[in-house]
């Protein structure tokens, strides 16, 4: 009696797959910066992402790579970016990679607000003027992104007392002291 036997082979294993990712949407934009997200699912493999973002879908810039784990499921991810121009239109897309490859998110669009112009505000004066001649005044620049550049002229009774130019940086303010005309 002849004996027989059967082998049946082992299952071949599927292949790892590369990361599968979803661009997702921009929030908190500003004049100069904003942050990108996405889901990213490792699909079983210790995954890496980052976002590439540009004026043109030639992108240009990239974050930092950061981990996405290693599991099954989809991940939410985010960065922020920094250094934008203002009024100005961005691409940027997720791309995950793994030991089983590399993907590309679909390629999304967000657009940078313009700039807004501020205002000088003169918000007194320090009602004195010093044995050295000086008077001061405290001047803001509020209500814009933009930097206040202009002339501070003191007078009494139609007579100019004192000039000064000025710069105050956007959102800021503080005394400006002027030396009194001789």
């Amino acid at each position: 009696m002849a004996i027989l036997s059967a082998r049946n082979p082992a299952p071949a294993s599927a292949a790892a797959a590369a990361p599968a990712v979803t661009s997702g949407s921009a929030s908190d934009i500003g004049q100069s910066s904003a942050t990108l997200s996405g889901t990213v699912n490792p699909n079983g493999q210790s995954a890496t992402y980052y976002f590439q973002y540009g004026t043109s879908t030639a992108y240009g810039t990239q974050t930092s790579p950061a981990g996405a784990g290693s599991g099954s499921t989809p991940v939410g991810v985010h960065q922020a970016i920094f250094g934008l121009t203002p009024n100005t239109t961005y691409h940027y897309r997720l791309v995950a990679s793994s030991s089983a490859g590399t993907t590309d998110g679909a390629d999304q669009t967000f657009t940078t607000p313009t700039t807004t112009a501020s205002q000088t505000v003169v918000l007194g004066h320090e009602g004195f003027v010093s044995p050295g001649g000086i008077v001061g005044a405290e001047v803001g620049c509020f209500h814009g992104t933009t930097t206040c550049d202009g002339q501070l002229t003191m007078s009494h009774a139609g007579v100019t007392i004192a000039q000064r130019d000025y710069s105050i940086p956007a959102d800021s303010g503080g005394f400006q002291n002027m030396e009194l005309n001789s």
